[in-house]
């Protein structure tokens, strides 16, 4: 029995079984494909698979043209998983067909197989001439064919993942050290010759080297008169302030700070807890304020959780009574509100 697919009979072509292990190598010409052979293939989500290799583009080096493409491979294989059998794991359609579904031309489409062939992720199990067909036996079912084999992707799953969460891990790292970074350059005087420098690399993408660096420099730089920290003590911007002031109206926060051991130990721990009560941009627009107002702010709210719905709503309006020219002190430091 022949089929006919994309208008060329497979009568006419040689036959050639499809790989199902590991190997980059074409199995003998002529051998058959059984449907009881490599029992030992498991079935994957099509769609979990192509998450991981999406999530993992970066470190592969992968440009959104390949990925779209693996997504127009793998959206025409039938059924929402890839298995072993060669109709669950085999692309047959032409470069013309995966180029009107990418929406790219056909060239393109020949230059990112051969990367992601290159990266893995797929394999060629086509004839010499490179045409993509099956042949069938009686029952309907696929003895020989000649396509690309998504086969790799099930066997590269674990790997895709461990690359995608280590990734996931660095740019927390990352995002962690420039967040880190903005709260310092916050509490840098104006005149400070590291204030151009350290704009100029936070407008870019550094990485965790320069951000590292950037970051013990802004340390060493910070003076006594741009922050007074002793453990877990702040004042500045705020002159009628004092130390013992902050003590008394923001035990929670003292308390939340009191062991660590350097300021951004102290702004690190500050961010975190501003996290757990979900201020999200509030807290970045408080910190822009400057240290010391960000801290009477959070120590403020901190102090009333228990009567407040929403925090980050309650800490804008606390803002922006400031703003409107209420004196910070006499609003903050006042035992009940």
């Amino acid at each position: 029995m022949t089929t006919r697919q994309g208008g060329i009979s497979s009568r006419c072509k040689p036959r050639i079984s499809v790989p199902l292990t590991n190997s980059n190598k074409i199995t003998p010409l002529g051998e058959r494909l059984s449907a009881a052979r490599d029992q030992t293939m498991e079935h994957f989500s099509k769609w979990k698979l192509l998450r991981a290799a999406e999530e993992a583009r970066e470190p592969l080096g992968l440009k959104a043209t390949s990925l779209n493409l693996l997504r127009a491979m793998i959206s025409l294989v039938p059924g929402d998983s890839l298995g072993a059998a060669p109709d669950r794991h085999i692309c047959f359609a032409s470069n013309q067909t995966l180029a009107a579904r990418a929406h790219v031309s056909v060239a393109t489409i020949e230059r990112h197989v051969s990367i992601l062939v290159k990266a893995g992720l797929i394999q060629r199990a086509t004839t010499m001439n490179g045409k993509r067909w099956a042949r069938r036996d009686g029952q309907g079912r696929v003895v020989t064919a000649s396509g690309l084999s998504l086969a790799p992707l099930i066997s590269k799953y674990s790997d895709l993942a461990q690359i995608a969460q280590e990734h996931a891990e660095r740019l927390l790292r990352l995002n962690t050290l420039r967040d880190q970074c903005k709260l310092l350059l916050a509490s840098l005087s104006a005149s400070s010759g590291l204030l151009q420098r350290a704009r100029n690399i936070l407008r870019r993408r550094p990485d965790e080297e320069t951000l590292q660096s950037l970051h013990n420099d802004l340390s060493r730089n910070l003076t006594d008169a741009d922050m007074h920290f002793e453990g877990h003590k702040e004042t500045q911007s705020i002159p009628s302030v004092k130390e013992q002031d902050l003590e008394e109206n923001y035990p929670r926060l003292c308390a939340e700070i009191s062991t660590e051991r350097s300021a951004e130990d102290c702004y690190r721990r500050m961010d975190q807890i501003a996290a757990e009560l979900h201020l999200g941009s509030t807290w970045r627009a408080a910190k822009d304020h400057g240290p010391t107002l960000a801290f009477m702010l959070l120590g403020y709210t901190m102090q009333r959780i228990e009567r407040i719905q929403t925090p980050g709503a309650y800490m804008r309006s606390l803002m922006q009574r400031i703003e409107q020219g209420q004196d910070a002190t006499e609003l903050l430091l006042a035992k009940n509100p």
